[in-house]
């Protein structure tokens, strides 16, 4: 599967979300989808570029993206890459609250923020592909 299809999905709730009379599930919901469109990409990356790396942290797969990001950080002495886990970290949190904190507020603002953040995580990696094919460990 495409993972963007996962924002095709988001972006369509959002399309007809004033439809379903139910803004605040539409909005979580999106939250979860666009978070999971950049979990697989970053992913996948990882696993296909950084799989030596990628394979030495153990734990829950979302934490493993952001050790291993950390990791790549220190190696290659560039800060996009703790840019990246950064920014999955805070999209991570945002995703569990959507989730699982039902009594919490989810605003335009957290949707926004996570979109966001979706695409500067995308322009991240890209960049990075390009640095690291070419590029040799600090």
């Amino acid at each position: 599967m495409q993972t963007s299809k996962f924002d095709t999905i988001a972006d369509g709730l959002q399309t007809y979300k004033s439809s379903f009379d139910c803004e605040d599930a539409v909005r979580r919901t999106c939250i979860g989808r666009y978070y999971y469109h950049i979990f697989h990409e970053v992913k996948s990356w990882l696993l296909s570029e950084h799989n030596d790396v990628f394979i030495k942290f153990n734990g829950k797969t979302h934490e493993q993206l952001r050790f291993c990001c950390d990791e790549l950080a220190k190696k290659y002495s560039n800060r996009d890459f703790q840019m990246i886990q950064m920014k999955l970290k805070n999209l991570h949190d945002l995703r569990v609250r959507s989730d699982y904190k039902l009594d919490d507020k989810i605003s335009e603002g957290d949707l926004l923020t996570v979109k966001i953040e979706k695409d500067r995580i995308l322009k991240l990696v890209n960049g990075l592909k390009n640095k690291t094919n070419t590029a040799s460990p600090a």
